[in-house]
């Protein structure tokens, strides 16, 4: 006697492509150049931006689209099936407008009307050309008390100095 199951077969590959791997998504941005950067006043917040013209898509499950709109610059999260934590790796190119040692904040909000900041970190710099690395981790979950998942996040820079930025990437993934 065969049974009959509340759920479809692609319902089931949804669920297990969705929780055994980890989805990662490199987006590489031509924003800007080592020819046009973004000019930073120090101690002003700048949104990071990534128009991903070159994507590498690792270990999607097929309902899983897009991790990064490039559009609005945020997080796209609300594909996923469960509430993961996510990481996400914010690289670019820093150049100093003095030769003198700094700190570029990064940060992550929930992209509401007023943003609400979810985490900061400090990156420092030398006070030379150089790639800065930001790995900032938070988790989607409605126990934030955010609506983290629907609504994305989005992410700023913030030089100690003068600088120019560019090069930028992003790598989002969840653990």
């Amino acid at each position: 006697m065969a049974i009959q199951l509340d759920f479809s077969a692609d319902e089931i590959n949804k669920t297990i492509g969705g929780r055994l791997y980890s989805p990662i998504q490199d987006v590489v941005g031509t924003d800007y150049t080592v020819g046009i950067p973004l000019t930073m006043t120090g101690g002003s917040e700048y949104p990071f931006a990534c128009n991903g013209v070159t994507r590498n898509f690792k270990n999607l499950p097929s309902h899983i689209t897009n991790m990064w709109d490039t559009v609005s610059n945020k997080t796209v999260l609300n594909e996923f099936l469960d509430t993961p934590e996510i990481v996400a790796n914010l690289s670019f190119m820093i150049d100093p407008a003095a030769s003198k040692e700094g700190i570029v904040t990064i940060s992550a909000y929930v992209n509401e009307t007023v943003p609400l900041l979810i985490k900061s970190i400090n990156v420092h710099f030398k006070g030379d050309i150089e790639k800065l690395t930001g790995l900032l981790t938070f988790y989607t979950g409605s126990e934030t008390g955010f609506d983290i998942k629907n609504k994305g996040v989005i992410f700023t820079v913030e030089s100690s100095l003068g600088a120019e930025i560019y090069d930028t990437s992003i790598e989002i993934y969840r653990t």
